[in-house]
């Protein structure tokens, strides 16, 4: 009798874990909820020139972009209760160095880059890049 309780203890224990693991693999994902600035927003202005929003906490959001090449650029960058190396910003290409405080937004001047050219931004610490290419 003891061993028909213990097979059958055992038996509901595989039985459950079984039917767990493929009740959660079957169960629909909800969506992550998206970041506010996840898509790059890249947008003209009236002086002829294109604004870049990104974001600049526990790196940069978003991280690669594609800006029109040829039309000086603004790099907004946007932080919001940013206490990492993110807040030390530079663009060593074009001597671009900021600290940028932990709430509120920099502009960073980019001027005009040609067709394929890349510029690469990176956090102070080298961990976090931020890449601009123009097409």
């Amino acid at each position: 009798m003891k061993t028909k309780i213990i097979g059958l203890a055992l038996a509901l224990a595989v039985f459950g874990s079984v039917w767990l693991v493929v009740s959660k693999t079957n169960t629909p994902v909800p969506p992550m909820p998206a970041h506010p600035l996840d898509l790059a927003k890249v947008s003209p202005t009236t002086e002829g020139k294109q604004i870049i929003e990104v974001l600049a906490k526990d790196g940069y959001q978003p991280s690669e972009i594609t800006a029109k090449a040829g039309v000086p650029t603004i790099l907004k960058m946007k932080t919001q209760a940013t206490f990492d190396c993110s807040t030390e910003f530079t663009i060593p290409q074009l001597g671009v160095r900021v600290h940028l405080e932990p709430n509120g937004e920099t502009a960073i001047e980019i001027p005009a880059q040609k067709a394929g050219d890349s510029i690469y931004g990176v956090c102070g610490m080298g961990m976090n890049k931020l890449e601009i290419n123009f097409n």
